[in-house]
């Protein structure tokens, strides 16, 4: 009898621990003084661009990219991941527009829409744009969320779609032509809130 509760407890704790999920997020870190060479795993080792840490062949699904004090100047593009971008506060991290000339322009079948506060939805101008993120994800299977970072397109082009100058995004979800922004403070375009 009592090798079978033997056999039972075993066969019940190594049933708990094949149930455990051991796919915690992992933090990867960006810092001004950081060097894309570095593997991101820890702020001795960080990085010093966002692209190469979302580009980085270690960073997975549900992965936290921890972006310390200071400007990037760069322009992100996360393709087919879902990731959270968690900055130091967007009075301490700012992720600027490179210039006009030196962004990638993306093109997408329908205009994008969105609807800003209680107006009605508002679209961009064109099927072209110049976005300083891009969530380029094949599916809406994927999700990417801001935190704590100023998204700056005051050195692009003047009405810069997405630019948005002062705001805090807080959270970004979607796909590539289907997204929805959540703001801490009501901005237009172009305007500092």
């Amino acid at each position: 009898m009592r090798n079978k509760s033997s056999l039972l407890m075993i066969a019940f704790t190594v049933l708990f621990f094949l149930s455990l999920n051991f796919s915690d997020a992992a933090t990867w870190y960006v810092r001004t003084a950081g060097n894309d060479a570095n593997t991101g795993n820890s702020i001795a080792t960080a990085k010093l661009t966002i692209q190469a840490m979302v580009n980085g062949g270690s960073v997975a699904n549900g992965d936290i990219i921890d972006i310390g004090a200071g400007t990037f100047v760069e322009q992100v593009v996360i393709n087919d991941k879902s990731l959270t971008l968690q900055g130091a506060g967007s009075a301490s991290t700012i992720i600027q527009a490179p210039t006009w000339a030196g962004m990638t322009t993306y093109t997408e079948t329908t205009l994008l829409y969105w609807n800003v506060g209680n107006i009605a939805a508002v679209s961009l101008p064109t099927n072209q744009f110049k976005p300083i993120i891009y969530v380029n994800a094949a599916s809406n299977s994927y999700t990417t969320n801001i935190y704590g970072i100023d998204i700056d397109g005051n050195t692009a082009a003047p009405a810069a779609p997405g630019a948005f100058r002062g705001c805090d995004v807080q959270k970004l979800t979607g796909y590539s032509w289907s997204f929805y922004i959540e703001l801490s403070c009501s901005c237009t375009w172009n305007e500092r809130c």
